[in-house]
């Protein structure tokens, strides 16, 4: 095993998240086409283990047989690219590191840039002499509990970390003291019985033993409360903690476990389990150093309601045991759920959290969510790992990882959205027996989504997600969207950019993939347009689609990214029509078309014949300033209807400004079905129909200088002397 010592082991997370743009090491620069990796022995064992679960499965069942599908799919040694992102070297995460100590105990949480194994070793001197255990598979963010410390007294810690390839990381000697709260009332403190009520205003409680109780364990009624749990267990069988009304309510260090289902019906009783935390119009409101593990059905795990003030969530660990959903719609099923009070609405912040497992949805609704690290086990439609407030949000340097019936890592907001530098993986297998729906999504995971309802019209504006990496594949009845964005006339500002996109079939089952799929209202020919700027799109089957069962929109544009074909599938094609009607206006522009890739490899699978689609290269000019320039292209094609393309023969007519320099993107062509065209058959066959060479002209000076140009690639002009040449760009 190498040993790693050092004395700077922290790291920035942004130092490894890289922007992974067009040419990033990403092992296919060299004009190969990349493998897809094939299945191991240990993944198909816990894929069929998975699958094995139903509802009737012991909840403990459920949860170790995810547990080994995780440890058989995710992590550096299972995806190469983690490395390529990450780096190769293990290290302490920057900004990681959260040490609350309480009387008797205390909680530290940390994070690694690599997913690993940890422990805190600690004890009276540096020799230490304990250690705590270690967790029951490899993660970025670490959670320990130090127990049995004596008030008053220093303790020396240091915490260790072990990647998947036994290197060992050990941070520096570092001391804590556990010191007596003053002023605290301790529990139970001669109280018999449950719930503890909190009551006296601007005070600390502390925990001074494990409780269990077939009820409430704590009810919050005044402001000012913290609740120190002081490393300890409270099992419990109604609500964990609940309060309404209060501000300034702190719960830290300690476990909230919801009892079992047989414990809560032990006599006869009816099942009556709730949330762990239950917050009621609180404010100003922090959970941190915690643990909440729960199964019951229906039932969220902490629930703020009408939330206001600023709210802090952090260095939590969630554990969703359960499999039951009766109703998906709305919130459904959450792990933490920052419902706002829309007229005072809170600023939550959530971050450093670990979800090991969640059956439905993970963190969501707040402002600002980042450094999570959240694994999705859906068992029901519209699985989320996350979700946004409203306007304002900032998600960033969240790790997530998904499989299930149909689960998603970052939906989308109203308004200034932020998503990026997140990484998302997720592996699709069959368990559509999760879920009574027989329509819509099933067996379906994506990476980046937004949807407008109905017949849309919903407001959205500047929704930004960048600098992302989505690897997303799957095998047997499967569905993988890497991105899925709708287009509207009232969507503005949808941008992606700077991503990198996986979707990739590991069997001849698995056919209904795409890295990106361009959704929408088909009958919106003024949809504005979804821009996806600088990304990598990678797939063995499809690059693009053009609408599917979900949604067909018009007028998604793709500029300057890259296409890179993996594998050497048969039915792989560059672009796919479907959604069994047109679509139309979309912009393939300044695109790197690599090897078995082509601007004009498209399948028209499910679509009509008026659906199309123009390919455009970037013309660079250069001339003094205030000449004038027309360019224009070999044909003219006039649109008679909203839904056709409209090219005017003129291309360009202006001037040039101070700066001498103008960039037009030019038409190469236009391409459509063919004119016999059977949209239940499909076809590979296509019109192309040609608009280049352009005519560039330039009057300079009193002098006119012509040039014809092919756009089939990006061009430069310079005016020199008189005469327009090409130049190769800096």
């Amino acid at each position: 095993m190498k040993r790693m010592r050092c004395a700077s082991i922290a790291v920035s997370f942004f130092t490894f998240m890289v922007t992974l743009g067009v040419g990033v090491a990403l092992g296919v620069e060299d004009g190969a086409r990349p493998a897809v990796p094939e299945a191991t022995a240990e993944q198909l064992a816990a894929e069929m283990r998975l699958k094995a679960c139903t509802v009737k499965t012991p909840h403990q069942e459920v949860y170790d047989a995810f547990n080994a599908f995780c440890a058989a799919h995710f992590g550096a040694e299972k995806e190469p690219m983690v490395y390529k992102i990450f780096g190769t070297e293990l290290k302490f995460v920057e900004g990681g590191l959260w040490v609350h100590a309480s009387e008797t105990s205390a909680v530290i949480g940390f994070e690694t840039c690599l997913p690993a194994k940890s422990h805190v070793e600690y004890g009276p001197t540096a020799a230490y002499g304990k250690k705590t255990a270690e967790p029951e598979r490899f993660f970025y963010l670490h959670q320990h509990y130090l127990a049995g410390l004596t008030t008053g007294r220093d303790v020396h810690y240091r915490i260790v970390a072990v990647d998947e390839r036994g290197n060992r990381l050990v941070g520096k000697d570092r001391t804590l003291t556990p010191r007596t709260i003053a002023g605290a009332v301790h529990l139970p403190g001669g109280v018999e019985e449950t719930p503890y009520v909190l009551d006296k205003a601007n005070t600390s409680y502390v925990l001074s033993d494990d409780l269990t109780t077939p009820g409430t364990a704590f009810e919050v009624k005044a402001d000012g409360i913290t609740l120190d749990l002081d490393g300890h267990t409270a099992r419990y069988c109604g609500r964990g903690v609940t309060a309404s009304r209060q501000k300034g309510l702190t719960l830290l260090n300690g476990r909230i476990i919801q009892g079992t289902y047989k414990e809560a019906t032990a006599g006869g009783g009816k099942d009556l389990r709730g949330p762990n935390v239950l917050l009621e119009r609180c404010g100003d409101v922090t959970l941190a150093g915690m643990v909440f593990e729960h199964d019951a059905p229906q039932e969220s795990c902490v629930l703020f309601n009408f939330a206001n003030g600023n709210c802090e969530v952090h260095h939590n660990v969630f554990v969703d045991k359960g499999t039951r959903i009766t109703n998906r719609h709305g919130a459904g099923l959450t792990e933490c759920k920052c419902g706002w009070d829309r007229g005072n609405p809170a600023d939550f912040k959530v971050h450093h959290n670990l979800v090991k497992r969640a059956r439905q949805n993970g963190l969501r609704f707040a402002r600002q969510i980042y450094h999570n690290e959240i694994y999705i086990d859906s068992w029901s439609t519209n699985s989320f790992a996350t979700g946004s407030y409203r306007d304002k949000d900032d998600h960033h340097h969240n790790r997530v990882f998904a499989t299930g019936y149909n689960a998603y890592a970052f939906p989308w907001s109203k308004t200034n959205l932020n998503v990026h530098h997140n990484f998302v993986h997720m592996q699709a297998i069959d368990l559509s027996h999760r879920w009574g729906e027989t329509w819509g999504d099933i067996n379906m995971l994506a990476g980046l989504r937004l949807t407008n309802y109905g017949k849309g019209g919903q407001e959205r504006d500047k929704l930004r997600y960048g600098d992302n990496v989505v690897i997303i594949r799957g095998r047997g009845k499967v569905e993988i969207r890497g991105t899925e964005f709708y287009s509207d006339a009232t969507i503005r500002g949808l941008v992606c950019e700077d991503t990198t996109v996986v979707a990739e079939a590991q069997d001849e089952t698995a056919k209904q993939i795409a890295c990106v799929v361009c959704q929408g209202h088909y009958n919106k020919p003024d949809s504005l347009p979804v821009v996806y700027r600088n990304c990598r799109l990678i797939s063995n089957i499809c690059n693009v689609r053009f609408g599917d069962s979900y949604g067909k929109g018009n007028n998604h544009h793709i500029v300057n990214c890259t296409f890179t074909r993996s594998g050497s599938r048969d039915d792989y094609h560059t672009f796919v029509f479907g959604g069994q009607y047109w679509n139309f206006g979309h912009v393939i522009r300044d695109c790197v078309f690599g090897p078995g890739t082509a601007y004009n490899d498209v399948w028209w699978k499910e679509t009509g014949r008026r659906s199309w689609y123009k390919v455009q290269w970037t013309l660079t000019l250069k001339a003094p300033p205030g000449a004038k320039v027309t360019i224009r292209q070999a044909q003219a094609l006039e649109a008679k209807t909203p839904e056709e393309p409209n090219e005017p023969e003129t291309a360009f007519d202006g001037t040039l400004g101070p700066n001498g320099e103008v960039e037009v993107p030019l038409t190469q062509c236009v391409i459509r079905p063919p004119v016999k065209y059977n949209w239940k058959a499909g076809t590979v066959d296509r019109r192309e129909i040609a608009l280049t060479p352009h005519t560039v002209t330039v009057t300079a000076g009193g002098k006119e200088a012509t040039a014809t140009v092919e756009m089939t690639r990006k061009r430069f002009l310079r005016l020199t002397d008189g005469v327009l040449t090409e130049y190769a760009p800096r």
